[in-house]
């Protein structure tokens, strides 16, 4: 091999491991105070509200309930009520859907002990009888649900469990519940040319409802993550189909994530979903891939004409941006109303957010908005209220892998920041005071406007500059690479 020839390989394969490794190579900065959050609830282990003492016992012999199998990780509000999903990926789940009463306006206490303490019995919604496994007209194994505005409840379920092969598989569906009478609308099963009833995993899930006069305008957007692929579900036609593109797969160099010293591998497709807000027209889908830093978005009039084209459809490169790299791994996504896009940032136990209207999401746009080793273990899902503030489920997912989960300890926690804006289902116009709120304000190019308030002051930008300018290089490469 010549000298030239052996340059110019090395020179291709530095690149590709500084596509693989760069986006990790510098820590967060952490030489501001962040943000203050505050426990809404929290639990060491979940239990439920049971018709009677008997009842929970029997089901405890049964093994229809596993205590230290159950975890939270969806979470909506609507009409006081804090809607949450327990996964069916083990068995011993006695409901998959359930709910705790809840008034955002109340007053959460300033105690750390009294906030320790209010572990909520879960009730399973809308009843018992629509959580039986077996049952396909009952709910098998619910992922992700989603509100919108006319007081429904958009349920995904993927039609079996994990844990239990033995039980019948049921047809994943769509339901959508009126959280007026706790009665359902529809009942949509996806067909199998869109998602197999065999192996699926439609985890995410948004909904966008254009035309607020009618109730029929809507549209869904699902991840499978086993299917490597998004579905697009069509209210008014009652239509589903789905679509693929490279971009949805996992990147094998993401796949382990390391969490207060503890690595744990995880190869998960296509998984975090946002659609840009109401006032842009619900244009642009954003995703990711858990086992991925990188961030994609494709243009919703693509998505939707998909549809033309029977059951799938094959994205080309053209219809696909890719908006930029995210410090570390990330669950679910969650967008505000004026544009700011909120995820968990796994590996630092903490929560950050990225303008949408700056160009490209990098570490210089990236803003870190809280973080704490204890509480903040696995921010993975996210809401907003009426009355200005995101959530977040922590569930300290990562010991759910490993059996590990002390139940002297407290495990899962709703928490709470108040931002001021509401869900992307809103218009901007809604928003409220932000005189309280704890996020930074930032021009088109990722910088912190002059003038923030002294509570958002407290937040900081989450890389340095150095880290900046070798992400940028690294993106523009990787990017080549990847065309």
């Amino acid at each position: 091999m010549t000298s030239s020839k052996f340059g110019a390989s090395f020179v291709m394969i530095l690149l590709v491991l500084l596509c693989h490794l760069g986006v990790q190579a510098d820590n967060p900065r952490t030489d501001a105070p962040l943000s203050s959050y505050e426990i809404v609830m929290s639990w060491p282990q979940l239990d439920f509200k049971f018709t009677s003492t008997e009842e929970r016992q029997e089901m405890i012999n049964s093994s229809e309930f596993i205590p230290k199998n159950n975890i939270i990780t969806g979470i909506k509000i609507k009409r006081k009520r804090i809607f949450l999903v327990v996964p069916r990926w083990r068995e011993g789940i006695p409901s998959t859907l359930v709910y705790v009463n809840y008034d955002s306006n109340s007053t959460i206490s300033s105690n750390p002990i009294q906030q320790e303490t209010n572990s909520a019995l879960l009730i399973p919604y809308p009843s018992w009888e629509a959580q039986q496994v077996g049952n396909c007209s009952a709910f098998q194994y619910v992922q992700s649900i989603e509100t919108d505005p006319f007081n429904r409840l958009w349920i995904i379920d993927t039609g079996f469990q994990f844990a239990t092969p033995t039980v019948p598989k049921c047809p994943p569906k769509l339901v959508i519940m009126n959280l007026v009478d706790d009665k359902i609308l529809l009942s949509y099963t996806f067909p199998p040319e869109v998602v197999s009833p065999k192996r699926n995993l439609l985890s995410e899930l948004v909904v966008a409802c254009p035309d607020i006069s009618t109730s029929d305008d809507c549209w869904a957007y699902v991840t499978d993550s086993l299917g490597e692929k998004l579905i697009i579900f069509n209210l008014r036609n009652n239509q589903s189909w789905a679509v693929r593109h490279s971009s949805m797969k996992a990147n094998s160099s993401a796949d382990d994530i390391t969490i207060l010293g503890n690595t744990y591998s995880f190869h998960t497709n296509i998984n975090g979903l946002a659609l840009s807000p109401l006032d842009k027209g619900f244009d642009t889908l954003y995703y990711c891939s858990f086992s991925s830093y990188n961030v994609y978005s494709v243009p919703t009039k693509i998505l939707k004409m998909a549809g033309s084209s029977g059951y799938f459809h094959q994205l080309m490169d053209s219809d696909v941006s890719l908006i930029g790299y995210k410090f570390s791994q990330s669950d679910g996504l969650a967008m505000a109303s004026n544009g700011l896009l909120f995820y968990g940032i796994l590996s630092s136990n903490a929560v950050s957010y990225w303008n949408t209207s700056d160009r490209i999401l990098s570490p210089n746009s990236e803003v870190l908005l809280v973080q704490n080793d204890i509480d903040l273990q696995w921010p993975g899902a996210f809401c907003f209220d009426e009355a200005g503030y995101i959530y977040a489920t922590t569930n300290r997912l990562q010991r759910s892998l490993t059996n590990s989960y002390d139940i002297n300890d407290i495990n899962f926690r709703i928490v709470r920041m108040y931002i001021g804006t509401k869900s992307y289902q809103h218009s901007a116009s809604e928003i409220l005071t932000t005189d309280n709120s704890v996020v930074l304000e930032t021009d088109g190019n990722g910088n912190i406007k002059s003038g923030n308030n002294s509570n958002s002051s407290q937040s900081a930008t989450l890389f340095n500059t150095y880290s900046v300018s070798k992400i940028i290089i690294v993106s523009l490469v990787c990017t080549q690479l990847y065309y």
